[in-house]
């Protein structure tokens, strides 16, 4: 069992995020531990930490005669001055296992050729208030996985305390949305996690 990491957000891979041969095969992660509903669960309580994609207008520069710069703001909207590159940093786990999860699907990800699956579904990164309640989302839709970084083996150091990985994926749009009917959580004690339902979040 996983210590409990309590935060103000949360950054969340969606339940259909790994393959189902990747689910399938990793299901004795979830089946003997009644703490995790599936294989994401497990990757999910895992996650440390990410960062907010910067916005930056660099703007439009305009000369005049007798050599006179006047700046303008861009003419592009908002989301096209967002960087499409965001990583997910995880906290790595007893036997390596979210590492393994997430390379195992990674390669299921490249080796997977048909139409339907040059995306992933939409990664969603949340705000929670003092109450647990969800005041902010940032919804990354159109993922496509970059890079999953190296973990270091050694026989010398078996220590996996706080020793960390991250995952690196890019998008292709994002939906920010402002709860402005705050959508109350209810935690789930043995979890120390919480299960909110959206149209992003499909089973």
């Amino acid at each position: 069992m996983l210590p409990p990491i309590f935060r103000s957000f949360r950054i969340q891979l969606p339940r259909n995020f790994l393959y189902k041969e990747v689910e399938q095969m990793f299901e004795n992660v979830y089946s003997d531990n009644p703490i995790y509903k599936n294989a994401v669960d497990f990757l999910n309580q895992t996650s440390v930490s990410t960062f907010l994609p910067e916005i930056e207008d660099q703007g439009l520069t305009q000369t005049y005669d007798g050599g006179r710069t006047k700046s303008f703001k861009g003419g592009l909207p908002a989301k096209e001055h967002i960087p499409k590159t965001v990583s997910v940093k995880y906290r790595l786990t007893e036997d390596y296992m979210n590492w393994i999860i997430l390379y195992t699907n990674f390669v299921y990800y490249l080796n997977d050729k048909s139409n339907n699956t040059t995306h992933l579904p939409p990664i969603t990164l949340q705000f929670m208030d003092y109450e647990d309640n969800v005041i902010f989302q940032i919804i990354y839709m159109g993922v496509r996985l970059v890079k999953l970084e190296s973990i270091e083996l050694s026989k010398q150091n078996t220590g996996i305390i706080n020793r960390e990985f991250g995952l690196t994926f890019e998008f292709i749009d994002i939906e920010i949305m402002h709860m402005k009917n705050k959508k109350q959580s209810f935690r789930n004690t043995d979890t120390q996690e919480y299960d909110y339902k959206d149209k992003y979040d499909q089973k």
